[in-house]
């Protein structure tokens, strides 16, 4: 049995790095009130 899980994202996705503090990944988790692609038979 697989037990991994391969999702795609097709969005931007950056790091920044303000001075000498830790880098911070930017970005959209998700995005609301738009419709996804069609994912076997549904959006």
């Amino acid at each position: 049995m697989n037990d991994r899980e391969l999702r795609c994202y097709s969005g931007e996705v950056r790091t920044e790095q303000a001075g000498d503090g830790p880098a911070h990944i930017i970005g959209y988790g998700s995005v609301f009130n738009s419709r996804s692609e069609p994912l076997w038979g549904f959006r």
